[in-house]
């Protein structure tokens, strides 16, 4: 399991903390489901520009913490995303859970893998973020974008 200090971050250090955290879940398993939904929600909290976080929320630490003491892994991944984001999860025949997000103002969804769907949701959701064309300027403008997001 990762270790993470806690910290106001940089652009580029928030960035690289979520391709780690894409990685993390897709190579951990299911035991350290509560780990990885815990460092997303402190990823939201942190976020250098809360511009980037149209579609999603941090979880009130209280009611995460409810959540994951109750196995409701799921419900806390998908938690985060608010009504305007768009994901699909479905499971292989081996049990690999696959989740695709769809985020509003990004042009492309993006998909990750991860032992349990809760897993990949959250790595479905830090790989779109990580890809998010800017840092320093809001995915609402500029660009032709619905503001729904749709999956293709």
């Amino acid at each position: 399991m990762a270790q993470w200090n806690f910290t106001n971050w940089l652009p580029g250090e928030w960035i690289t903390a979520l391709y780690e955290l894409t990685k993390y879940c897709a190579e951990s398993e299911a035991n350290e489901t509560d780990c990885y939904i815990r460092r997303m929600n402190e990823l939201l909290t942190t976020a250098p520009n809360k511009d980037l976080l149209k579609g999603l929320r941090a979880i009130d630490p209280p009611r995460l913490e409810l959540l994951l003491a109750i196995g409701a892994h799921e419900t806390a991944a998908m938690a985060m995303l608010i009504d305007d984001a768009g994901y699909m999860l479905s499971r292989s025949y081996d049990g690999q859970s696959l989740a695709t997000v769809a985020l509003p103002g990004l042009n492309d969804e993006k998909s990750a893998a991860g032992a349990t769907p809760a897993l990949a949701l959250v790595a479905a959701v830090a790989l779109s973020l990580s890809s998010a064309p800017s840092l320093t300027s809001s995915r609402r403008g500029g660009g032709k974008s619905s503001s729904r997001a749709a999956l293709h």
